[in-house]
């Protein structure tokens, strides 16, 4: 193929911005000519994180429902439902279409993704989607009606899904350097001791307020780390929560805090062990890397989906599953010392979870993109 102009949109968090930007590699290699564009929305994480990766971005001014029954909530919404039945969205997304002119567009999740898929549909632009979790968005759900691809992550999904479209069971795609980055350049890239297991912290592409306390409490534990003996944490606090996170603990002993991980893939290939939320993106990153894992489900996730997403690899012996309300500094150095006097559990741990990693993902969707 001599070109090809690829839309991508999606985003609002990680778990909707890394599926794209690991398929636009796989495009890239394909196709060295390749133009791509993505389309966001204006102060949301994409605007930080797409642009890191050479991908030229057009940011829309526009609002998601909320899921809340305040007052406030109510007539923020009646605004937004207003925004949207003007169909303005779609104007302003059949604009960048025009100018663009894509051969295929690709949706990875949001709200973002409805006009920019609606204004493709009136166009006759190809479209696909995909669902990184195993229980479908609302969007999503909506949109597959109107795409002419959905990509699914687990097959459990295929029956929550109703589209005319092909629905193809493709696995959440990861960039290739989460699967090989080396541990040496992960310790040199976050100061890290090598001779140590490393115990990875992430809350997500915000940050997580009850990981935070967790961490706190299990430094504060005993004297001098020894709730941690044997272990280094490298924690992902979230961009506005570092302050609090790190205020009273950011000089103990063998622990380094940051804001955000940019380079999450460096991240990973230190750990010995992570503790994260549920969400499939960073599962998907997890197995793909075979790392064993503590998922604490984020309460809040819509229809419970992160919870059922981490069952699954709870089920096979790749994950322990914790809830939120039992996420304490005792019980995590509980695990973190009986996985260091057996390492033979943490080593079938890490076994299971590689085999639960898809890592050809990537390249089953660019096949379908770029097939038009």
């Amino acid at each position: 193929m001599s070109s090809f102009r690829l839309v991508v949109t999606g985003g609002g968090t990680g778990g909707h911005i890394m599926p794209g930007i690991a398929v636009v590699e796989k495009v890239r290699k394909r196709v060295s000519n390749a133009r791509i564009l993505w389309v966001g929305v204006k102060g949301r994480r994409e605007e930080d994180l797409v642009p890191r990766h050479d991908i030229p971005l057009v940011t829309m001014r526009m609002r998601g429902l909320e899921r809340s029954l305040k007052p406030a909530a109510i007539l923020r919404n009646a605004r937004t439902a207003c925004h949207w039945i003007s169909l303005r969205p779609v104007i302003q997304a059949r604009s960048v279409l025009k100018e663009f002119a894509p051969d295929m567009i690709l949706g990875t999740g949001g709200y973002v993704c409805a006009p920019v898929i609606m204004a493709g549909k009136t166009m006759g632009i190809p479209r696909w989607i995909l669902e990184q979790n195993s229980v479908p968005g609302l969007t999503v759900k909506w949109l597959a009606r109107i795409v002419d691809g959905v990509g699914i992550a687990y097959e459990s999904t295929r029956s929550m899904i109703k589209s005319p479209a092909p629905i193809v069971l493709v696995g959440n795609p990861v960039s290739e350097s989460i699967i090989t980055a080396s541990r040496r350049a992960g310790c040199q890239k976050y100061n890290l001791d090598p001779g140590l297991k490393t115990l990875l912290v992430v809350g997500g592409s915000l940050g997580s307020m009850a990981m935070n306390r967790m961490v706190q409490e299990i430094l504060c534990l005993g004297e001098e780390g020894s709730a941690y003996a044997g272990w280094q944490i490298l924690h992902s606090t979230g961009q506005n929560k570092f302050d609090s996170a790190t205020r009273l603990t950011r000089n103990k002993p063998r622990y380094y805090p940051y804001p955000f991980l940019y380079r999450a893939d460096l991240a990973l290939a230190t750990a010995d062990m992570v503790i994260s939320r549920g969400g499939a993106m960073t599962l998907a990153e997890i197995t793909a890397r075979g790392v064993p894992a503590v998922i604490v489900p984020w309460p809040g996730a819509v229809r419970n989906h992160q919870y059922t997403n981490a069952q699954v690899l709870a089920d096979a012996g790749a994950a322990l599953l914790i809830p939120e309300t039992q996420l304490t500094g005792i019980a995590v150095s509980s695990i973190l010392n009986e996985y260091r006097e057996h390492p033979q559990r943490l080593a079938q741990m890490a076994k299971n979870s590689r085999e639960m990693g898809c890592s050809d993902a990537a390249d089953k969707i660019a096949d379908l993109i770029l097939a038009g």
